[in-house]
């Protein structure tokens, strides 16, 4: 594969028009001509000839770490997680359905896949323990800069808003505990 250290390397991608980081190590992939058909898959430039094909999920909220564990809302609004395996010939991707009831408006992995805040109506920030699925700790407000998208602030804060104020920052503790 390319050398990170040499600068003139590099991974072309000859079918794609456009290219996202969605971690430091994965990349989205997308084509969309004029009249399809569309495509768009995530490939870990640390493997750029596997690719994942993540079909039946809302692409927009597909959430990986940089070790490769994902987590996506699936065309019906269910919550799935999984790990990205590149060694295989096709990217596989293997789900697991998360047993969180109500509505899920948007997520984000954080302390490096420990930690996965949902945002949920009201508008509410759960802190889920990815080892168990269990309630951590919560907080008024929403992911954001807006739907559907989120911005990491390092590993271990994103960006967001809070009811009655503009932007702020959440950050999680070690234990899971959430401040903003």
């Amino acid at each position: 594969g390319p050398d990170w250290k040499d600068a003139d390397s590099s991974i072309g991608f000859a079918d794609v028009s456009q290219v996202r980081f969605i971690s430091n190590n994965h990349v989205l992939l997308s084509q969309h001509p004029t009249g399809g058909p569309y495509s768009s898959y995530i490939v870990d430039l640390r493997q750029p000839t596997t690719r994942f094909r993540f079909t039946g999920y809302q692409l927009e909220t597909v959430r990986v770490t940089d070790a490769g564990k994902w987590a996506a809302l699936a065309g019906d609004g269910t919550l799935n997680v999984g790990q990205l395996d590149p060694s295989g010939k096709e990217g596989t991707i293997t789900a697991n359905a998360v047993p969180i009831a109500g509505e899920i408006r948007n997520l984000i992995w954080r302390k490096d896949g420990r930690f996965l805040l949902l945002e949920r109506t009201g508008p509410l920030i759960e802190v889920r323990h990815a080892k168990d699925w269990s309630l951590v700790s919560s907080i008024p407000g929403g992911l954001g800069p807006d739907e559907r998208s989120v911005s990491p602030a390092g590993r271990d804060s994103c960006l967001g808003y809070q009811p009655g104020a503009s932007e702020c920052v959440f950050t999680v503790s070690t234990s899971g505990e959430i401040t903003a």
